[in-house]
């Protein structure tokens, strides 16, 4: 599996202007996911349960070092947690929408008439 660290790194958009990249990824999101479907909440939950596992080991970390507040390790063990389970999420919704970024650009002809942003 390709990991994507920007819109940049998917190569049917890699030829669009950063303008015009997130408009096509925005549309496509908005018109081929749904968040409120069992897919989305599904992973809504997988990054909650990241967080918590995240603020979890930031209290065993806590116990292991103690000059450290308790409410400081958990709340970086779970911006930890937070921040990883956004990037599987991420992750998962380029690969989603890869399919629908070339059937967008194709229809759309702004987006295909784009050249570079000076």
């Amino acid at each position: 599996m390709r990991i994507y660290h920007s819109l940049k790194d998917i190569p049917e958009l890699a030829a669009l202007p950063p303008k015009e990249r997130r408009r096509v990824h925005n549309a496509c999101l908005l018109e081929n996911y749904s968040f409120l479907s069992r897919h989305g909440l599904m992973w809504l939950t997988f990054v909650c349960f990241c967080a918590g596992v995240g603020a979890a080991l930031g209290f065993m970390l806590h116990r292991i070092v103690d000059s450290v507040s308790l409410r400081t390790c958990e709340r970086v063990g779970a911006a930890v947690g937070y921040v990883f389970g956004g990037f599987v999420y991420g992750q998962m919704i380029h690969r989603k929408l890869r399919p629908h970024y070339a059937e967008f650009i194709r229809k759309e002809p702004k987006a295909a008439a784009s050249g570079p942003d000076l």
